[in-house]
Parts: C-alpha cells; sequence; structure tokens
C-alpha cells in the first residue's frame, strides 16, 4: 500500500533497482532538508483549519480557574 516514499536526494539513484513495474506505481520524493521532508509527509490543513485553543483563563476539569499552566515537579536525586 505505500504510495510515495520520501529518501535523502543521494540515494535516488537507489531506486532504479525497484522494478520498473513497481516504481511506475510509486511517488519518489529526494529530499535534503528536513522541511522538504516535513512537506512532503505531513498534511496541510486549508480548508478546514483546526479550531483555536481556549484561553488560559477558561475553566478546567473540576471547576479552578487557571490563568497559568501547573508547573512541573521534577524529582531530584
Amino acid at each position: 500500500g505505500i504510495r510515495r516514499i520520501v529518501l535523502p536526494a543521494r540515494n535516488e539513484a537507489d531506486t532504479e533497482k525497484i522494478p520498473e513495474d513497481v516504481r511506475k506505481d510509486l511517488e519518489i520524493i529526494g529530499v535534503t532538508k528536513i522541511g522538504e521532508a516535513l512537506d512532503a509527509t505531513l498534511e496541510k490543513l486549508v480548508s478546514n483549519p483546526p479550531p483555536e485553543m481556549p484561553a488560559p483563563s477558561v475553566l478546567h476539569e473540576g471547576g479552578n480557574s487557571r490563568t497559568e499552566p501547573e508547573a512541573m515537579r521534577v524529582r531530584e536525586g
């Protein structure tokens, strides 16, 4: 079921080892930067962007109103 392959551009020549009947059904994308890999692999939200996050002052579970996130406790030792 794989239809898109993202690989380092310097490895594109290795795709010639894939049989032509398999390769013709693939989209092979060579990238040189991580941003290119992200663009090629992550979906873009164009027509339906996610809803905005609620303001920090919104009531949280238990009815407590908080304006700042609770600090994480770090155990030392």
